[in-house]
């Protein structure tokens, strides 16, 4: 395609092993996610611990992060932990015919999520080497990325939903083994020379740093880029209340009387309007911290809305304008983070991008542990949005007002 001619062949492969990795993770996570609910008819404070969990190894993402900046031979690796994927996966087709004691799927739900960050942390170090650290190339990438990822969704989603309406899910977790393989395909197609520090002293006193040393380096360089670093706090903090509504979807049909195979109809909503969105984001010249309190009053109200208009077309409507707009802070927030931040550091700055999502996102997946009414939560959590947007956007025009200043 003439969209690719100007991206090296490394890229390309890295955007179809992704792409592939992309379309089994929403195969699998639709079918475990209906599997769990129907073998073990769990209740809204088991279904948030099982996010809750799924989630833990992204938080912990700024403890391990160090590490990525020590691996020379990422092509390796990144086929290594391709395949570990298939092994978890198999193990949960192993748990749930039987009904295995839920723990089992905890555990390994867990591995699956740890090899889920450690792979995209990965292929976030990988894509700047991938274009030969090109500035130029690495900013229109990100449409690249973020179209490719989208849309595979989209396709897998409504692929997902049909299959698992005439088939069963553990038949669907099946399906996503082979596709697990498939990436491994392109993976092996990489070539990369391996990237080492230019200045040995530098490497040595990098190397002997301890553990807490390394954390606090890689804090350090998170913090330095101080408007990047407060934008992706924002965000992670109010991503954990729309992390918590949508992990309990399928309790919301539920209550709505709506069959559980409709998810997969749901969740590809829901990818279409991040699709739409993403296709949107290049034409929108928005200062960024304009557009962040912008995305704020609208995906707040709309999702407002999905949780008080009773009728279900206007519900999901409204879903898909709400994520139409996070579709485009998607685009914005990536494009942001390989500006501000150095190639060799992304891998830990992306761990700590995780993390800060992941822990807000576990704080919000414990309120169902205490309060469990998914009706008011919605309204509560996207009015709380929405005064968050009000607030930037009053700090907004006063500083705009008092001491204007260009903004790029």
């Amino acid at each position: 395609m003439s969209v690719f001619s100007h991206y090296p062949q490394n890229f390309k492969n890295l955007i179809l092993g992704r792409s592939t990795l992309n379309i089994a993770d929403s195969f699998y996570a639709i079918a475990i996610m209906i599997g769990f609910v129907s073998v073990y008819h769990i209740d809204a404070s088991e279904l948030s611990g099982f996010a809750l969990v799924g989630m833990l190894p992204q938080m912990m993402a700024f403890v391990y992060g160090h590490w990525f900046e020590k691996i020379t031979d990422t092509k390796k690796w990144l086929i290594i932990f391709q395949l570990l994927h298939v092994v978890m996966v198999g193990l949960i087709i192993a748990c749930l015919p039987f009904k295995l004691p839920i723990i089992y799927i905890y555990i390994y739900n867990f591995l699956f999520n740890l090899l889920n960050a450690i792979l995209s942390a990965m292929h976030m170090k990988v894509v700047p080497q991938s274009l030969n650290h090109d500035p130029g190339l690495i900013n229109k990438s990100v449409d690249i990325q973020y179209l490719a990822s989208i849309a595979l969704d989209i396709l897998s989603n409504f692929l997902a939903s049909l299959l698992l309406g005439v088939i069963s899910y553990l038949l669907v977790l099946k399906i996503s083994i082979p596709m697990f393989l498939s990436g491994i395909f392109f993976l092996y197609q990489l070539h990369l020379k391996p990237e080492k520090t230019t200045e040995p002293t530098e490497e040595e006193a990098v190397d002997s740093m301890s553990g807490v040393q390394h954390i606090q380096k890689n804090m350090g360089d998170f913090f330095q880029a101080r408007t990047a670093s407060h934008i992706v706090l924002i965000e992670s903090f109010l991503s954990g209340a729309t992390d918590l509504l949508t992990s309990l979807l399928p309790l919301y049909l539920v209550s709505l009387h709506v069959d559980l195979k409709w998810l997969g109809l749901v969740v590809a909503t829901q990818r279409g309007a991040d699709f739409f969105g993403a296709f949107l984001a290049p034409k929108i010249k928005i200062p960024p911290r304009a557009f962040f309190f912008v995305d704020y009053l609208i995906s707040g109200t709309t999702f407002l809305l999905v949780f008080i208009v009773p009728n279900l077309f206007v519900k999901l409507l409204c879903f898909f304008i709400c994520f139409m707009v996070i579709g485009v802070s998607g685009n914005f927030f990536e494009k942001m983070i390989y500006r501000d931040y150095e190639g060799q550091d992304m891998g830990a700055v992306f761990s700590i991008v995780m993390s800060s999502y992941s822990l807000f996102g576990i704080l919000f997946m414990l309120i169902p542990f205490v309060y469990d009414n998914i009706q008011v939560l919605g309204v509560t959590l996207n009015a709380l949005t929405i005064g968050f947007g009000i607030l930037l956007a009053r700090r907004y025009f006063k500083e705009k007002t008092t001491h204007p200043v260009s903004e790029a």
